[in-house]
């Protein structure tokens, strides 16, 4: 197993990795009144029976919905009121047991009962290795993903590489992207390695673990400069302004499938402002060899643009997007709207065309 320590100006933390660690949960456990976990149905159905050995015999439970849908305000509110009506008090402590979407939702839920109680992540998906480290939580709002949400940091995170086990290639695709971000904005070798992976079923490898700890790494050491992202932890929203646009708008998309196109277009943009080469055609080769989803339709262009308009990061009616002047070296740059739609239709329409003459 192997340990990292978080050490934020506000909190520390640590991060557990490794095959069946979830004992490490015991002392956390011990000293709360109550535990409570929050999961999703399929997680529950595949994984709660590992998880159910280290819990204490008080443990409540509360099943949500699988999927982006959940991070709602109905469902925030369920949850809420689950606890009021369970009498859980503050000294509880919530487990957040699944990936991204339990993980925003359960730690807003910790971060505003009673003002705060303990939380715990124990994520099971590639993609969670990232969203679980930071203290980020969130819901979403009809208008945009994660409007409404907090900085609060959990008390720890629990990352036992069993569960990974079971992810279908869509969840290793989503994990992968932000992983292949975390190599964009700050570790080329990481990125060189993650690029030359031939198959999804390579990342069973013993090896693969060693490249989800460099990325673990990042986003920690990101994190640990700038906890309430007021510098340079926006840079983690690489590729994220048209993900979560298209994300909005393909309903079958998952996040990190979204992402991952984001992550095209600000490359497109990155070379467009930077005037540089960033090989987009060997990422583009890399998308397409482990079959990721490129749903690129210029006739949205106007429903893309609304969704970026209410980006968290936007300032002053200017769309902020992290772009590269090279390879980890991450800046933000604003555009007008005009301006950008300017490129976005050009971008769509060039890999439209260029998707249109691969399926030839």
């Amino acid at each position: 197993m192997k340990q990292l320590q978080v050490k934020t100006s506000s909190s520390e933390y640590p991060i557990y990795i490794g095959e069946d660690c979830l004992s490490v949960l015991a002392p956390f456990l011990q000293q709360a009144t109550q535990t409570i976990v929050v999961t999703d149905q399929t997680v529950y159905d595949l994984h709660y029976q590992k998880l159910s050995h280290v819990l204490p015999e008080n443990t409540i439970t509360y099943i949500i919905t699988p999927g982006e849908s959940s991070k709602s305000f109905d469902c925030y509110h369920q949850i809420q009121t689950f606890l009021i009506e369970s009498q859980v008090d503050r000294q509880a402590c919530l487990l957040a047991f699944g990936g991204g979407v339990v993980g925003d939702l359960a730690g807003f839920v910790a971060a505003t009962y009673m003002r705060g109680i303990d939380f715990i992540q124990i994520p099971t998906t590639l993609l969670a290795h990232d969203s679980a480290i930071g203290g980020k939580v969130a819901i979403n709002h009809e208008l945009g993903k994660n409007l409404i949400g907090a900085f609060y940091p959990p008390k720890a995170v629990v990352y036992d590489l069993r569960f990974l086990r079971t992810l279908s290639e869509k969840e290793w695709r989503c994990g992968l992207a932000e992983m292949v971000k975390h190599g964009f904005i700050a570790n080329p070798s990481l990125l060189r390695q993650l690029l030359q992976i031939q198959s999804l079923d390579a990342l069973l490898d013993e090896t693969f673990a060693q490249l989800l700890i460099q990325s673990l790494m990042v986003k920690m050491e990101i994190v640990q400069m700038d906890e309430f992202e007021q510098g340079c932890r926006a840079y983690l929203n690489f590729g994220h302004t048209f993900g979560h646009a298209i994300e909005l708008d393909e309903k079958e998309l998952s996040h990190g499938e979204a992402v991952a196109i984001g992550i095209l277009f600000s490359l497109y943009l990155s070379e467009h402002i930077f005037g540089i080469d960033l090989a987009i055609g060997q990422y583009l080769t890399y998308l397409k060899r482990l079959h990721f989803p490129l749903p690129f339709n210029v006739d949205h262009a106007k429903r893309y643009l609304g969704y970026m308009m209410h980006d968290k990061k936007n300032q002053r009616k200017q769309v902020r997007f992290v772009l590269l002047n090279q390879l980890a070296k991450p800046e933000l740059v604003s555009f007008s709207i005009a301006g950008l739609e300017t490129l976005l239709k050009q971008f769509l329409s060039e890999f439209t065309t260029k998707e249109e003459r691969v399926c030839h």
